[in-house]
C-alpha cells in the first residue's frame, strides 16, 4: 500500500471535512463545536495537522499537535500536545500510524516545538515509544467517597436496610474526614467564579518562576480550555485571601452525583492547598455529591496532600511520554520524574 504524510495547510477549513471524517471514524461522539474550538481558538498558537493519505487522496490518519507553553523552572517553552492520533482501522499494521509520530518528532526536532508530550491510550502509546517518546511517568487516579449508598447497594437490595446503614456510614464518614477538623481562620472567603480574570492571572505570575514544570495558567488559557469547551460544563472554585486577593482554585465538573476535578493550583502547596481541599470538599457534602475524584501524573507532594484529606488511589491509568529534542536533553532536568505539574486539564480534551 502506498502512504503519503502530509502536514495540513495553513488554512484549516480547506481539510476540515478529511480531517473530521478520520476523527468521526475513531472517536464516534465528538461533538462537532470542537473542531472551530480547539483548532481554531487556541490562544497559544496554531495547531499543527499531520495528516496520512492512502493512493495520495483519501486522508486515513491523522495526528495534531497542539500547542501548550509550559515553564521550566520560570522559563517558557513553547511545546506541543499530541492528541487527535488515529489511523483507520484496516490501515493500522501498514505503518502509517510511526510515520505520522515520527513526523510530529520531525517538527521538534526542527525547531517548531521546544519539546511535545501525551497522554496515549496504551495502543498509541507503543507507537510513541518507537518514534522516540520516553515515560515520564504514571496517570494517578485517586477518589474520595462522600455519601456511601452507592457503594453499600451493589451488596445490599433491602432498601430500609440500605438507608440505615448508608445513614451510619455516611455519619462515620463525616466525622473522620480531615476537613471538619480544620478550623475556619478567617481572613479569607469562598467565591464560584463564572469566568477567569485579572486575578488568576495574579496568581500564576507568583507561582510559574517556582522550579518545576508546568503548563501556563493565565485566565486567557483557563478561559479557553475551561469555559469555552464544548465538552461539558466546568466550575470554579477559589480561595480569596483579604490581604492577597485569590490564592487557589480548583476547576471541576459535576456528571450525575460524581465530581472530578481538572485542575487545581495554590499560591502556597502546602497550607494553601489545605484550606482549598478542606473548603471545597465541606463544599461538595452540601451539594449531596456521592464522590470526589482527580487524575494527576504522579507526583508525591500532590499525592501524600490528597491521601491526608482522604483519597484512596483507585489504579494507575496511562502514562505521560515526552519527547524532548537533543539540543535540550541536558536542559532544565525535562525528563526528572516528580518534577512535571500535570492534571487532566492538561490534556488535549
Amino acid at each position: 500500500m502506498t502512504y503519503k504524510i502530509r502536514i495540513a495547510d495553513a488554512d484549516i477549513d480547506r481539510e476540515r471535512e478529511g480531517i473530521f471524517s478520520v476523527l468521526a471514524e475513531n472517536f464516534p461522539g465528538l461533538p462537532q463545536e470542537r473542531y472551530e474550538w480547539i483548532y481554531k481558538g487556541n490562544p497559544q498558537g496554531k495547531t499543527v495537522r499531520i495528516i496520512a493519505y492512502y493512493s495520495g487522496e483519501r486522508p486515513i490518519g491523522t495526528l495534531t499537535l497542539f500547542p501548550r507553553r509550559i515553564y521550566a523552572n520560570g522559563e517558557p517553552l513553547n511545546c506541543a500536545i499530541t492528541g487527535d492520533f488515529c489511523v483507520n482501522a484496516k490501515h493500522r499494521v501498514f505503518g502509517p500510524a510511526l510515520a505520522l509520530q515520527r513526523t510530529a518528532v520531525q517538527q521538534c526536532e526542527s525547531g517548531k516545538f521546544d519539546l511535545l508530550y501525551g497522554i496515549p491510550n496504551q495502543q498509541s502509546r507503543k507507537v510513541q515509544l518507537r518514534a522516540g517518546f520516553e515515560e515520564l511517568g504514571k496517570v494517578l487516579r485517586l477518589t474520595k467517597p462522600l455519601k456511601s449508598q452507592y457503594y453499600i447497594a451493589r451488596r445490599v437490595r433491602n432498601k430500609i436496610l440500605l438507608r440505615l446503614l448508608s445513614f451510619v456510614a455516611d455519619s462515620v464518614l463525616e466525622m473522620a474526614s480531615r476537613e471538619n477538623f480544620r478550623m475556619n481562620s478567617g481572613g479569607f472567603s469562598v467565591l464560584k467564579p463564572e469566568v477567569f480574570d485579572n486575578e488568576f492571572d495574579r496568581l500564576w505570575n507568583s507561582v510559574r518562576k517556582d522550579r518545576m514544570v508546568i503548563g501556563e495558567r493565565s485566565s486567557a488559557y483557563l478561559n479557553w480550555r475551561f469555559r469555552q469547551c464544548p465538552h461539558g460544563k466546568y466550575n470554579i472554585f477559589a480561595i480569596m485571601s483579604s490581604q492577597d486577593g485569590i490564592t487557589s482554585y480548583l476547576v471541576y465538573k459535576v456528571e450525575g452525583r460524581k465530581v472530578s476535578i481538572s485542575d487545581l493550583l495554590a499560591k502556597d502547596m502546602h497550607n494553601g492547598m489545605d484550606t482549598l481541599l478542606s473548603q471545597f470538599l465541606q463544599y461538595l457534602r452540601g451539594i449531596d455529591v456521592e464522590a470526589v475524584s482527580i487524575s494527576f501524573l504522579e507526583n508525591k507532594l500532590l499525592l501524600k496532600k490528597l491521601k491526608k484529606f482522604g483519597f484512596s488511589q483507585r489504579h494507575c491509568e496511562d502514562d505521560v511520554l515526552v519527547y524532548v529534542p537533543y539540543r535540550l536533553r541536558n536542559y532544565l532536568d525535562l525528563v526528572e520524574k516528580g518534577k512535571w505539574y500535570i492534571l487532566a486539564g492538561d490534556n488535549d480534551i
